[in-house]
Order: structure tokens, then sequence, then C-alpha cells
């Protein structure tokens, strides 16, 4: 279980992904991009754990049908996926847990589309694997592919 404080980072973090992803006025002026080609985007960064209650935890094939079913469709134009260890404290147990965990970065438009995009994603991964939380950081970004 989760201690208290995470879970209230966590809502502060959907706090900041709602505001941040407000759309129209919530983009940052291009002119601020100083690399060649850039443009303002927004710049999102997911942990997945990979422990499950009661069980063997999320395997690679568990993954890879989550991305490819729930993730990608949400985000066709691309993101990127790393092998991560996630550490939390666990207040019960009065132990630190290092968790397996995939953390995706992804770049898309500062809008209400992509917001509902990362809720529609962050709550499929909750629901299939019995997850207490998904940690999600947003933010604008100077962008260039």
């Amino acid at each position: 279980m989760r201690t208290m404080n995470m879970r209230i980072w966590l809502i502060g973090a959907l706090a900041l992904l709602v505001q941040g992803c407000g759309g129209g006025g919530g983009v940052a002026d291009p002119s601020t991009c100083k690399f060649q080609g850039a443009k303002s985007m927004l710049v999102a960064e997911l942990a997945f754990g990979r422990n499950v209650k009661g069980g063997p935890g999320v395997s690679d094939q568990d993954w890879t049908e989550f991305q490819h079913e729930t993730l990608t469709p949400q985000f066709p134009d691309g993101l990127t996926v790393l092998d991560a260890v996630g550490q939390w404290s666990d207040p019960r147990a009065k132990r630190m847990v290092n968790e397996p965990s995939k953390f995706v970065i992804l770049a898309a438009p500062d809008t209400q589309a992509t917001a509902q995009a990362l809720r529609i994603v962050t709550d499929a991964y909750k629901r299939r694997f019995g997850q207490d939380s998904v940690m999600v950081i947003v933010n604008q970004r100077c962008v260039a592919f």
C-alpha cells in the first residue's frame, strides 16, 4: 500500500496535468524555443509499476499487450519506453520497496485530447493490473524531431 504522502503527491501531479493540459492559452510562445526547428509541446513522463498484489507481476508479454492495445493507440505519433526501478516507502512493512517499472516519455500537443488520452492510459493500466497509481509528470518543453 502506498503512503498517504504518495497519494497526495499523485493528486497534485494529476491536478498539474489537468491545469497544464488546458489547451489554447497554456501553450508557450514558440519564440521561447531557442533550438532550431523546436516547438513548444507538452512532455509527459509516466512510471508504470510492475508489481501486482498477490501475483507474479506484470510480465513482458502483459506489458507488450498493454502497449499495443492501449498506449500506442492513444499516442500513435510515438513515445519512448524504458525499463526502470521505482522506489517507495511501505509504511505497513516499514521498509523501502524497489519495484520494476516501465518509464514512458512522450511529447504531444498541449490539448484537452492529450489530457484525456493520458487519463485513458493511466486508468486502463490501474484497472488491468490492479495498481493503486501511475506516476505522471507533465510540463511544457521545447521539442524538435
